[in-house]
């Protein structure tokens, strides 16, 4: 009896390490994508031209930023509202419905097209990678 017991326990860390791992790759792959020249001239562009391009790089560097948070923010709401999902729903049918929302919000990033969207994505996206 003991060894079941113990197996669970293992095999409950074993995810629960995998899940910490895809979590912290999730949150740090949008770095590679922040980079790219097309991306910063379709999705970052500014409005504001000058000659100098300071003020234009720290809009580029403030939205860089906030890709990069909002993740998390999204995720701390995820974390909130996971747990009363699960009791209402059934723990089967709120991870169904969080994991189907990654699934969307993932293909949604991929294709998203400006600024704001991306930003609103990647939020949801952070709501349901925690449950």
């Amino acid at each position: 009896m003991t060894k079941t017991k113990n197996r669970i326990v293992y095999i409950v860390s074993v995810f629960s390490a995998i899940g910490g791992f895809l979590i912290g790759y999730y949150a740090g792959v949008i770095s590679g994508v922040l980079i790219m020249q097309n991306f910063r001239n379709t999705t970052l562009e500014t409005s504001s031209k000058n000659s100098t391009g300071i003020f234009e790089e720290n809009i580029l560097e403030h939205r860089t930023g906030v890709i990069t948070g909002i993740l998390l923010i999204g995720s701390f709401f995820g974390a909130i509202i996971g747990g009363e999902a699960s009791d209402r729903f059934s723990r089967k049918y709120s991870i169904s419905a969080f994991s189907f929302l990654l699934t969307i919000s993932s293909v949604l990033q991929a294709v998203s097209w400006t600024y704001i969207f991306l930003v609103i994505v990647r939020f949801f996206a952070g709501k349901s990678v925690y449950n």
